[in-house]
């Protein structure tokens, strides 16, 4: 019997929670924010539009923070978690409170003069405003591309393009203030900030901290419609049921109707892949080859299908592990790599929380089992071909791509590889089969690149997305710094974008960074 299709709003809160649990805040906690931003709306008697756009402005608030994970770990004495939800819960304009909040919730147990230097550091950096112009637009950036590839129309959009804008003018990147500011814009800075310190010091903490900043961080007229009747704002969501009450409040919006699951889970894949700069690119490869390893083996329709969105699930569980193990050049130690091996019940976990996805969270959650029983988390012995083709088909990507003390391999090395474990027992002979054969066949000419883009080019693009400053582009291709300077200018003329986390999507999204 074939599933009924998920109503869109149902796909969002998926994407709403991996990116809740990518920055360290609690789960749903855009799903609530969303929630404050529909009444809120009601409230002050906004368009439905707007009031649409607010609400799922709201819920995706987070979804661009994975854009800076890589560069920002050492800044951060390696808790990334901490130090966005400080930012969250922050005066970013009031230098003090950030303190405040950083020294709080970035690595509680660091040694108090190592943390006092770091944050000596986050000091300068925040008051450098190039420097927060830079990030803070990378993030936008990618928030806002990420929404735009899910089905977001421009409402959602433009506000995701203010995330750190101020009512008084004193945010970034555009120091955009007052009635320039979209009104989704203005709700969603209230809500999303309302709801983290609701849940974090509870309702008296968030509604002092909502006076506290009226006519600076927040518009007064949308503070007074949270100041009226807060508790009638925030009734019924401290129950179990917040994610029934977001899909019952959840704004039609006709924009909407031809979202998919496959939509979410490429946003989804998106999100965790640029956590790492090991592992751009990997879950849309991972897919791709279980899609064609599939074909190659005949399976059904319903099985590829299957499969396709499963391979862009299976690292969710990524997003809940510290930036740290993810980014670490050097091979793991063996408690860092129990530690990794957390990731697939991590996976397993997210995905049921929402209903959409909960029939892909066994297969997504298993490329780590063996046939022999060697893998983790369940130690599976003999899983079925279809479970064992997309654990096959994310090993291959793997030995494909370069890891810390792992250079990338050669498709014929990591067939034979494979081939190898086969006879020893860990796959299903045929599984690897078909992954060869679906490796042999036809690959896109690498004369067809997208938008006009050279072989120089797109060499660049893909270092880019590396997360490689252009001095190490210059020495890596033996070209001038210049020359790379160059390079970037003509690729953001044909791409399209300014911004290198754009670029990197933009690489991944185009086939260029993947292990093929």
């Amino acid at each position: 019997m074939k599933m009924e299709r998920p109503h869109f709003a149902e796909l969002l809160g998926q994407l709403s929670i991996v990116a809740d649990v990518g920055v360290g805040v609690p789960r749903e906690t855009g799903i609530g924010a969303a929630v404050l931003a529909g009444r809120i709306s009601r409230r002050i008697d906004l368009s439905p539009e707007d009031t649409a756009a607010a609400f799922y402005a709201s819920l995706l608030r987070y979804i661009g923070c994975s854009v800076a994970i890589p560069e920002t770990v050492n800044l951060t004495l390696g808790d990334v978690h901490g130090y966005q939800r400080a930012l969250g819960l922050a005066d970013m304009a009031d230098a003090a409170d950030l303190r405040h909040w950083l020294n709080l919730e970035m690595a509680p147990d660091a040694p108090e003069d190592e943390k006092c230097e770091v944050l000596d550091l986050l000091d300068g950096i925040h008051a450098d405003s190039n420097i927060m112009n830079s990030v803070t637009k990378s993030h936008c950036d990618l928030a806002r591309q990420l929404a735009s590839d899910a089905g977001m129309p421009t409402g959602v959009t433009d506000a995701l393009e203010q995330i750190y804008e101020r009512h008084d003018g004193k945010g970034f990147p555009a120091g955009t203030e007052g009635a320039m500011l979209t009104f989704p814009a203005r709700i969603m800075h209230v809500s999303t900030a309302f709801e983290l310190q609701r849940r974090k010091m509870g309702v008296e903490w968030a509604v002092a901290q909502v006076r506290a900043r009226i006519g600076g961080q927040f518009c007064p007229g949308i503070c007074e419609a949270v100041l009226s009747d807060t508790a009638g704002l925030v009734a019924d969501m401290d129950g179990p049921t917040l994610m029934d009450i977001y899909l019952s409040e959840a704004p039609d919006y006709e924009a909407f109707g031809k979202l998919t699951i496959l939509d979410i889970a490429r946003a989804c894949a998106h999100n965790v892949d640029h956590r790492s700069v090991y592992t751009l690119g990997h879950s849309v490869a991972v897919s791709d080859l279980a899609v064609r390893a599939g074909t190659a083996a005949e399976l059904s329709p319903e099985i590829i299908d299957h499969l396709r969105i499963a391979g862009l699930l299976h690292d969710v569980g990524k997003v809940g592990l510290p930036a740290t193990l993810l980014n670490k050049a050097a091979p793991l130690s063996r408690a860092e790599q129990a530690q990794l091996e957390q990731h697939t019940y991590l996976t397993d976990s997210i995905l049921r929380a929402t209903a959409a996805f909960e029939s892909y969270a066994s297969l997504a959650s298993s490329t780590h089992e063996r046939a022999d029983g060697s893998g983790y988390h369940r130690q599976l012995k003999s899983p079925e071909f279809h479970v064992q083709l997309l654990a096959a088909c994310e090993a291959y990507m793997t030995l494909r791509e370069e890891r810390p003390g792992q250079p990338a391999k050669e498709a014929k090395e990591t067939c034979k590889q494979l081939s190898e474990e086969a006879r020893e027992g860990k796959w299903d002979p045929m599984v690897i089969r078909a992954i060869v054969h679906a490796e042999s066949g036809p690959t896109a000419s690498l004369d067809a690149l997208p938008n006009g883009l050279s072989r120089r080019e797109a060499e660049v693009v893909c270092l880019i997305a590396r997360g490689l400053s252009n001095k190490e582009i210059a020495a890596k291709l033996y070209i001038s710094p210049k020359t790379v300077e160059h390079h970037t200018a003509h690729i953001y003329d044909k791409i399209g974008t300014r911004g290198r986390a754009a670029a990197a999507l933009f690489a991944v999204q185009n086939g260029l960074v993947s292990g093929r």
